[in-house]
């Protein structure tokens, strides 16, 4: 519904195909939502009333690929946080961040962590902020721990306070169909003796 929605917005003209749209530098996150239209992939940026079109620049395409294992299809669009550059009239994509069924842009945001990183059986949630992790799992207390971050081939996340508690984020696609959702990093934690699986991406 939504994605029959902004493609009559653009047949009528109340959004606006921008040729100069400029994206964030490529470190940073471009966000909106996309829809497929045919074979064309077009890219609405939240809170502005333009879109472009979309070239996938990943490698072997793997970020429509996991679009489209995600559910985007002709007139369902998906809310989606890109890696890329405005080039040529196109938003250039190389790589996603985060994207979720639920087509709608999220609050202006403010106050935010480094990573976070959900998953399931059981459900936890993890945010980093500053240097101490956050982790909310079902039916068990909060855990807040000190960390240092390292930095190779993945972001290793690891406890400074005698405990063994570590994270690994590996730069691959993570793909959480049933619950909605994709990134561009898996997640594994490793909390007393407990061993948690799922996806992260930057806030």
């Amino acid at each position: 519904m939504k994605g029959t929605l902004l493609l009559a917005l653009a047949t009528a003209g109340l959004l606006t195909h921008s040729s100069a749209w400029s994206a964030p530098a490529q470190d940073s996150i471009a966000r909106g939502l996309m829809i497929l239209h045919g074979e064309r992939l077009i890219f609405s940026p939240c809170r502005e009333r333009s879109y472009v079109q979309v070239e996938d620049e990943s490698p072997g395409g793997e970020t429509v690929a996991a679009l489209r294992a995600l559910g985007l299809a002709q007139d369902i669009p998906l809310y989606v946080e890109l890696f890329g550059s405005a080039e040529g009239g196109a938003l250039r994509m190389r790589g996603l961040n985060f994207a979720h069924t639920e087509a709608r842009c999220p609050a202006p945001r403010h106050a935010t962590g480094a990573w976070q990183a959900a998953g399931d059986s059981p459900a936890w949630r993890m945010n980093l902020v500053g240097e101490v992790m956050h982790l909310e799992r079902a039916e068990q207390p909060a855990l807040r721990t000190p960390i240092r971050v390292e930095t190779a081939a993945a972001v290793h996340l690891r406890a400074t306070d005698g405990s063994a508690r570590q994270w690994t984020l590996e730069k691959k696609t993570c793909l959480k169909r049933e619950q909605g959702f994709a990134s561009g990093w898996s997640a594994t934690g490793h909390i007393d003796g407990e061993t948690l699986s799922g996806c992260a991406w930057k806030p």
